[in-house]
């Protein structure tokens, strides 16, 4: 074939395709009323179908996470404006980690109820880091809270570089010189303080793991601080999620919806009802633990009032509450959550054990 009726034929195919992709294009946005009424009708009645299954867990689900929330709400009431006078760095960590928390409690709930496990399983996974770090924080001192919150400049400079790279590819605005040289003042500021170390992932953690353990090495990694807080026993169920974050060989074989006992492995494109129990139950756990890291930071608040700072007021009514009473109050929405939460988990357990029963006597007959 000579070069130039190659050259004919190709442009008579990307002809021929800009043709029928507009033809295409055209009867998609005619027709995408009915299209897309006959998908969310189907997904509405499968959605129904799931709630029937897994209502238990999910209600119950639903039950810790307004908790939680609750326990939130209550400690920023009780707490803030003490922690404001002071300018205590533990509250102000620990009670926007506790609200990053609570969020990505309810975007797994929403996973959950829609039958994405998988990306469940994957917010589950930050939702435990968040949990660690939270417990981290409050059993260290304040220096490792204040440490912490300006590792923000670090992560300012890293965004920064990355976005004056690549802005023109990007078609979007690199920081003005103003700008910049603010963030890389602001950068060589935390670095002249606190050493070339802070600049590391977890650089903010090091001399408190160093304080712990005066002989480790090298740069932090998030083991280290969730083997610090005691619960590095969940490293295989975050490996697991971690295949719903990251492509890889097991990723494209490995979903968490569908650890039925199947005979064949299926491609799953879409929702199923299948693998809600792990990341169902997990979550709530991670959850529990990002609330009881308040309960330390309102005991030694409680026990500042009794100094110089005076009473706390609620910040919606202006109406005095002993601090020490609200630590009850907090004290007993956190059991009330365990409870809930090991029913949960029960009741997650349960319907996925009968899912799989079903499965397994449905492949017997087939």
């Amino acid at each position: 074939m000579s070069d130039q009726l190659e050259l004919d034929l190709t442009r008579l195919i990307i002809d021929e395709v800009e043709v029928a992709s507009r033809r295409l294009t055209d009867r998609l946005l005619r027709h995408r009323k009915k299209l897309l009424n006959g998908r969310r009708n189907r997904l509405n009645s499968f959605e129904q179908r799931l709630y029937d299954r897994w209502y238990e867990g999910l209600d119950f689900y639903e039950l810790a996470l307004y908790l939680a929330q609750e326990c939130g709400d209550l400690f920023n009431r009780r707490f803030s404006s003490i922690a404001t006078k002071k300018q205590d760095h533990k509250f102000f960590s620990l009670i926007r980690l506790h609200g990053n928390a609570s969020l990505i409690g309810g975007e797994i709930l929403q996973l959950l109820k829609g039958g994405y496990s998988s990306g469940a399983h994957a917010r589950w996974r930050s939702l435990h880091e968040t949990a660690v770090i939270a417990r981290f924080i409050a059993e260290e001192a304040a220096e490792t809270a204040e440490r912490f919150r300006l590792h923000q400049v670090v992560k300012a400079y890293e965004d920064g570089l990355e976005q004056r790279k690549y802005a023109s590819k990007l078609g979007s605005e690199a920081p003005t010189a103003e700008e910049w040289t603010k963030i890389e003042n602001a950068y060589k500021a935390v670095i002249n303080r606190y050493g070339e170390d802070f600049a590391g992932v977890y650089g903010w953690a090091k001399p408190a793991l160093q304080r712990r353990n005066p002989t480790r090495k090298g740069s932090v990694k998030f083991g280290e601080i969730e083997k610090t807080v005691g619960v590095d026993f969940w490293i295989p169920y975050f490996r697991m999620a971690s295949h719903a974050v990251h492509p890889s060989a097991t990723s494209i074989v490995f979903n968490i919806g569908m650890s039925m006992k199947t005979p064949h492995p299926v491609i799953i494109a879409g929702p199923t009802n299948a693998g809600l129990a792990d990341p169902g139950h997990g979550a709530l756990l991670s959850l529990a633990n990002a609330t009881a890291a308040l309960v330390p930071i309102g005991l030694e608040l409680s026990a500042d009032e009794m100094g110089e700072y005076g009473p706390t007021k609620d910040n919606d009514n202006n109406v005095g509450l002993p601090t020490n009473q609200a630590n009850l109050e907090l004290l007993a929405l956190i059991r009330t959550l365990l409870e809930i939460t090991e029913r949960a988990g029960d009741a997650f357990i349960s319907i996925h054990r009968q899912l799989e029963a079903e499965e397994a006597a449905k492949h017997q007959h087939t």
